[in-house]
């Protein structure tokens, strides 16, 4: 529903995230991105420099002010995967493809795209280096014909950066952001909230109009010391791209949880509720009283991931009074004793040349914690493979009845996958991460859209997405989102790289960017209520099911729905056409419009003028025609739009060939633009719009006009009229 809402406006502006901020907190961005800069550098004309009306990068070229002509080089938009640079989808084509590929002037002429400090460019600079431009494809047809124009970017998307403990402020030194290989992720989230040209370009952000400000996750601070800045930044929307389920009471008490919950007032909080799904890192049994419970850990250094030299696993359990004796057995027979008392932490030697850290803790919610940590310090031994066995012995606790233990493992090879993990007692009840644990944020779980990434088919949830309740039972889940969405990505060298995105973090900053579109519509919504509005518009379909649920949260997300609260309006695009002109140097000529719409009136259809062709529609067109008047010879261009009544629109270029009139052709005086159509002629003598066809030979000119003069002297007088 994203592309109907950009087709309705509040206060007179497209609904596009226009005056809303959004940050996120996450890798980084590359500032480089053709994605990342408005289309408001104004519209150009091409050269056909072999004038055979075919666009060719590197010979036809372009004029970049007082007569200087360079030539337009291509930046392709390749599609790879996240993981892999290898072109998908014949995006790799020689051809230029206005939907995703980039135009640059080629300054030098050297055959590649200078930018940032390096080129000698600052943040003045429009995009940041050598202009870059994006094809006007007024009729679609996938290629840029000499008529249409190109449209150059200038101002970037993103309003700051915070990185390394430094912040780079668009107008200042935004230029001189940071970029490195792991800003890849945070890119991608980027552009689906803000990226792309829309109208313009193929792949385009679901808030495209909005800013972005970006805090990067480094080590220089922690998350509610980054989650802060993007409260201080102003963004009404702020977007958690991390999630942890180790070391995390995971029951909402945390300082970055708690930021969330006091905050919701003034921005809402989108979560990633985490790809855990899958890779057995997950544990829960519900347990009787006295017993000793044995946790098996499988260490398979034979895996896809190995070789492991770390592993944390955590259990929480849902009363600290309850005291466990816990120790841990290596495959070897080795067991050491783990802390047992709330505030008790112990590193010693393992063996092997492994050391061992274990730590007790409890949660101002009532949450005990106890953090295992096996790894080695020098980072050179790897865990010995086999099972891991956690004894957990509660024969202390006989008078407490019952309880549930909750575990979670990670390692440091395997990310989400199936690394280090349960080999019993595996759950995916409590596979809800971190911060998306927060009693206020609007956490999103994922769905496949496109089906790039097996095995998922289309429409159905994400066997890896997040699921389940928070560890105290509260159900978390808003809405489901699509999870492969193909955006702005990054590999050393090619700032113009598509990736295919994947997991909840492809789909979090779909629910960011409807939020945000939210913001611009009604400002007074708060983080509350956005989420409200989220979930009681979220489709509930055969895939979903009955909702809530604790896979899909209320449904997938629907964001015209969000915004209205009703389904967008169907139908089919307007259509607007008209015969080419040939015109009178110095002479008014009317071109007349065929427009339509098989779902209403003509009359209700609304036609706009860009006179001169240069992104401004500043004529309101009352009848479906409308006058020109040329001074020089040659072809003119005006574009001409059509809306209908639910926003959809359709435009086209209007061509005027001025010619010189024939000597011989008597005509009556033009009186200036305000003039009827007596001189919008194609090639004939008559006072009417005709398309094609021969010009008459003078003679027979001559008898025309002294048949219609015999007309008029035989024509009565028209009968007086009453007066009012």
């Amino acid at each position: 529903g994203a592309t109907d809402a950009w087709r309705t406006t509040s206060g007179g502006i497209p609904v596009d995230g226009s005056g809303v901020t959004v940050c996120d907190v996450d890798s980084g961005i590359d500032p480089f991105h053709p994605s990342f800069f408005r289309a408001d550098g104004g519209y150009f004309a091409w050269i056909d420099v072999n004038q055979n009306e075919s666009f060719e990068p590197g010979t036809d070229l372009i004029d970049v002010g007082k007569g200087v002509k360079v030539p337009l080089a291509l930046k392709e938009g390749i599609i790879s995967y996240f993981w892999d640079p290898e072109p998908l989808l014949g995006s790799e084509e020689p051809q230029y493809d206005p939907a995703i590929d980039w135009l640059y002037a080629d300054l030098n002429s050297n055959g590649s795209r200078d930018q940032g400090p390096s080129g000698g460019f600052s943040d003045a600079s429009p995009s940041f280096g050598e202009p870059l431009l994006v094809a006007d494809d007024v009729n679609g047809d996938g290629k840029l014909q000499p008529q249409e124009k190109l449209v150059a970017l200038k101002s970037s998307k993103i309003a700051q950066v915070f990185a390394g403990g430094e912040k780079y402020v668009r107008g200042q030194n935004l230029i001189a952001a940071p970029r490195a290989a792991g800003i890849l992720h945070g890119t991608g989230v980027g552009s689906v909230i803000v990226g792309g040209q829309r109208g313009l370009t193929r792949f385009v952000g679901i808030a495209s109009g909005a800013d972005l400000v970006m805090v990067t996750r480094d080590a220089q601070s922690e998350f509610a010391a980054q989650t802060t800045l993007c409260v201080e930044s102003g963004a009404r929307v702020i977007v958690h791209e991390y999630g942890g389920w180790v070391g995390e009471f995971m029951d909402g008490s945390g300082p970055v949880e708690a930021l969330i919950d006091s905050t919701s007032d003034k921005a809402v909080h989108t979560t990633a509720a985490g790809n855990l799904g899958g890779s057995n890192k997950g544990y829960s049994m519900h347990l009787g009283a006295g017993n000793v419970t044995d946790i098996p850990i499988s260490v398979d250094q034979q895996s896809g991931y190995a070789p492991f030299g770390m592993m944390l696993a955590s259990l929480l359990w849902r009363e600290p009074t309850r005291k466990l004796i816990v120790t841990l057995e290596d495959p070897n027979g080795v067991i050491r004793p783990m802390a047992s008392t709330a505030g008790e932490m112990t590193e010693a030697a393992w063996g092997g040349g492994l050391t061992y850290y274990t730590e007790r803790a409890d949660s101002i919610r009532g949450t005990a914690r106890l953090d295992v940590y096996v790894y080695d310090p020098d980072g050179k031994a790897e865990l010995p493979s086999g099972d891991w066995i956690l004894h957990v012995d509660d024969t202390a606790n006989k008078s407490l009845g019952p309880y549930d233990l909750v575990g979670f493992l990670v390692d440091d090879r395997s990310e989400w996958g199936a690394g280090i993990q349960f080999s019993a007692g595996s759950s995916e009840e409590h596979f809800i991460t971190f911060p998306a644990t927060a009693d206020s944020s609007t956490a999103v779980a994922a769905y496949a859209l496109n089906g790039y990434l097996p095995p998922d088919a289309p429409g159905t949830r994400n066997t890896y997405s997040g699921r389940g309740t928070r560890i105290d039972g509260m159900a978390l889940l808003s809405v489901a989102a699509p999870s492969d969405p193909i955006t702005a990505g990054y590999f050393e060298g090619n700032e113009a790289r598509y990736v295919m995105f994947n997991g909840t973090s492809g789909a979090t900053p779909h629910v960011s960017g409807t939020a945000a579109l939210l913001m611009q519509v009604d400002p007074t919504l708060d983080g509350f209520k956005i989420r409200d509005r989220l979930r009681q518009s979220a489709l509930s379909d055969d895939n979903v099911g009955a909702v809530p649920n604790t896979d899909w949260g209320y449904g997938k997300l629907r964001t015209f729905k969000a915004l209205y609260g009703k389904d967008p309006p169907g139908g089919s695009a307007p259509q607007v056409s008209a015969a080419t002109v040939t015109a009178y140097r110095g002479k008014t000529a009317t071109v007349a419009l065929t427009v339509s719409d098989p779902d209403e009136s003509s009359a209700s259809l609304k036609l706009e003028l860009d006179r001169d062709y240069d992104g401004n529609y500043e004529e309101p067109l009352t009848t479906p025609s409308f006058s020109a008047k040329f001074d020089k010879l040659g072809k003119y261009f005006s574009k001409v739009r059509v809306t209908d009544s639910t926003g959809r629109s359709t435009a086209m270029l209007a061509e005027i060939d001025v010619v010189n009139i024939p000597p011989s052709t008597p005509l009556p005086k033009d009186d200036g633009p305000a003039a009827s159509n007596d001189t919008a002629l194609t090639g004939r003598s008559c006072g009417c719009v005709v398309p094609g066809g021969p010009a008459p030979s003078p003679r027979k000119a001559l008898l025309l006009l002294l048949t219609a003069l015999a007309l008029l002297t035989r024509r009565r007088p028209a009968p007086s009229r009453p007066s009012a």
